[in-house]
């Protein structure tokens, strides 16, 4: 989220938070962290980007070079009912 991305400058800081009615795996990703992400999920395999699995919680990254950044929550539960996600943010200072 969002699917297009936050473009950061660098020396800021990107904020990811969340908060959900089970646990979900989350990250910030840059622009190429995310499409390898992608190409990853796509082949069946896990990332090695660092992650938080809470029911709510904030990432906060300090963004040393100018980019492009994703957050991405994904749910791990491999059976059971969907998640409900009641807020999720990205933001740049």
């Amino acid at each position: 989220m969002p699917s297009d991305g936050v473009r950061v400058k660098g020396g800021h800081t990107i904020t990811l938070t969340w908060s959900a009615d089970t646990e979900l795996e989350c990250h910030i990703l840059s622009a190429s962290q995310y499409n390898q992400y992608v190409t990853f999920r796509e082949s069946g395999k896990k990332s090695n980007t660092s992650s938080v699995q809470l029911k709510n919680g904030t990432i906060t990254l300090n963004v040393t070079s100018d980019d492009t950044f994703y957050g991405v929550l994904i749910n791990t539960a491999t059976a059971g009912p969907s998640v409900q996600v009641h807020q999720a943010t990205l933001t740049e200072r």
